[in-house]
């Protein structure tokens, strides 16, 4: 036998070897691949986010998976017939796919870690109130009318006879089989590496590093939620008990007299995009006014701990100190320590909205009702499409009392930037052709110029947040969740989430703008803390120890305040600057140096 004929030989044996599982099993092939494709598949038709070439690669990811996993089943089908797997397949898959559909239609999500929590934390009379509101809806009556009618299909199917593939179809199934390979070992090799990460941290990193090819119908949805909700819950209680133990806990306002401390958190603001921070075009001109007459103190060296919201804001607004090795779920939220010392505390959220259903960290932490309870007065208002409306109509009902904490969290310059602004006069300031020193497409110079009007908006935000607690004994303190690349060093817009992080990459996502703006009457009342802050400016320091500088400018004594997480503080100790979980960023940019 000929090298030539051995080779064809193999060939052949190994699309016996892919096709012989379908050729007894073609409806259940078929039925799987259709059960499992659908939903996502519709979801991306739908949607229309994506531009024809990103479309195309995700249909592949979708139609390629859903059909190696089909044929993953047929396998086993076929090789274990003595065990009767097939009917417990088929029901499984109707069952997926009905409440994958369900929950898209009903809840506007996916199956996911969310609809997980809510399944594990739902009590007996709270299930008794989703089957009467749900199950019974028109919605939730013609998901079980669906799952009936398709597992009846599967029954005269399998019933009627067998259809034996002819050479044509034989050829083509082959085909869809082997190409299904690419994007299916795919999913299958990272879908694997889930079991041997312990955190939510490498379980985020994993999805953004391409994870999310492996992620997209109901199989690999539900393995993906399966692997997070043990740390989920874990952390989560430990959150709650912890939150609950400090809201027991003593908590003094030492300032008798009134005063208000503000705290307002940004979007994705690379803070060398600020002329602030020595930025070629002017992009913070009100802030540098009010640096100018010596109420602003602008920090030089603060660093986001991770280039991810959700995990910003858990150790944000948690007093825990990552740089010293403490986990935000073993320490409380610091609104509760501020209302515990009789603040009345406001959560403004113009992020709310887009949280919902996305983010069960917010969900399930800064929105759980035992939280919201302990932690705030006032909390919930509406979000805007602009953070200047946004702003305005929180103020507009806003209710002090003697002692306030105000709690903002703007949209900022989250992508896309071209939606973060009002498209008029004063904001629609620079043009792709104000960039034309730099060697980007037509499209990225306009991109660059949609972020930076995003910015100067984001300024004119601030400053009339500043205006609302001029003429009050008040502090704002301003930072931003994380940084965002803007072509500023490659061909890159947003964040990226390799695994070895670059000084590039760390200079532009996680270094952050941060800055301390004192009324004058809160200077006139507390010259010592002025001259702290103003002391403090130029050392280095991680964003979610913020806490414990907002303790310290309110005045409050309290168990949980601690002087070497405080960057105003003498004896503050910067710790080791990790962020992501691992990266030592001094380091890093010691060795670009």
């Amino acid at each position: 036998m000929t090298i030539s004929e051995r080779v064809k030989s193999l060939c052949r044996r190994a699309l016996d070897g892919i096709l012989a599982p379908l050729q007894g099993e073609l409806p259940f092939f078929v039925v799987n691949t259709l059960l499992l494709a659908l939903c996502p598949v519709a979801a991306l038709v739908v949607s229309g986010g994506f531009d024809l070439a990103h479309s195309l690669v995700w249909l592949a990811f979708y139609v390629g998976t859903s059909v190696f996993f089909s044929w993953i089943g047929c396998c086993l089908v076929w090789l274990l017939k003595p065990i009767p797997l097939k009917p417990v397949a088929y029901l499984l898959a109707t069952l997926l796919f009905v409440a994958d559909v369900f929950l898209r239609l009903q809840f506007s999500m996916a199956i996911s870690v969310e609809a997980l929590l809510l399944i594990a934390e739902t009590t007996r009379s709270e299930a008794s109130d989703f089957l009467q509101n749900y199950l019974l809806s028109l919605k939730g009556i013609a998901a079980v009318c669906m799952a009936v009618a398709i597992l009846f299909a599967i029954w005269l199917w399998e019933r009627a006879a067998r259809l034996q593939p002819g050479r044509l179809l034989r050829r083509i199934l082959c085909a869809v089989v082997v190409l299904s390979a690419i994007p299916g070992s795919y999913a299958v090799v990272r879908l694997a590496q889930l079991p041997w990460m312990e955190t939510q941290v490498e379980r985020e990193e994993w999805y953004m590093d391409h994870g999310y090819f492996a992620v997209g119908n109901n199989i690999s949805n539900l393995l993906y939620a399966y692997s997070q909700i043990g740390i989920v819950e874990r952390e989560n209680r430990s959150a709650l008990e912890v939150t609950r133990q400090a809201a027991a806990r003593s908590a003094v306002a030492r300032c008798k007299d009134s005063l208000t401390v503000v705290l307002i958190v940004g979007e994705s603001f690379n803070k060398h995009h600020s002329s602030l921070y020595g930025y070629r075009h002017t992009t913070n001109p009100e802030l540098a006014k009010e640096a100018a007459q010596g109420n602003l103190v602008v920090f030089a060296d603060a660093v986001a701990p991770y280039n991810l919201t959700t995990y910003v804001m858990r150790n944000l607004f948690s007093a825990n100190s990552l740089s010293h090795g403490e986990e935000w779920f073993g320490y409380p939220l610091f609104p509760v320590v501020f209302k515990k010392a009789g603040f009345k505390t406001f959560f403004f959220d113009n992020q709310k909205e887009a949280t919902d259903g996305g983010d069960y960290i917010l969900n399930n932490i800064i929105y759980n009702p035992v939280v919201s309870q302990l932690a705030y007065d006032d909390c919930g208002r509406p979000p805007m499409s602009y953070d200047g409306v946004f702003v305005d109509s929180c103020m507009t009902g806003y209710k002090p009392a003697q002692h306030n904490l105000v709690m903002i969290h703007l949209m900022g310059q989250h992508s896309l930037p071209q939606h973060r602004y009002p498209h008029q006069q004063g904001y629609d300031v620079m043009k792709a052709a104000d960039y034309g020193y730099r060697d980007l497409s037509e499209a990225a110079r306009q991109y660059v110029a949609d972020y930076d009007n995003a910015t100067i908006y984001n300024d004119a935000v601030v400053a009339k947040t500043i205006d609302y607690f001029r003429n009050t004994p008040s502090v704002v303190v301003y930072l931003s969740d994380h940084g965002e690349e803007v072509y500023d060093y490659r061909n890159t817009a947003g964040r990226t989430h390799e695994s070895l992080k670059t000084a590039n990459a760390l200079r532009h996502q996680y270094e952050v703008p941060l800055m301390v703006w004192m009324s004058d009457k809160y200077r006139e009342r507390f010259p010592q803390l002025e001259t702290a802050v103003r002391n403090a400016c130029r050392r280095p320091l991680t964003t979610d120890n913020i806490a414990h500088t907002l303790f310290r400018l309110a005045s409050i004594a309290t168990p949980y305040y601690n002087n070497r997480y405080d960057v105003t503080s003498k004896d503050y100790d910067c710790g080791r600057r990790v962020v992501q979980g691992k990266c030592d960023y001094d380091e890093i940019m010691k060795q670009k140096q």
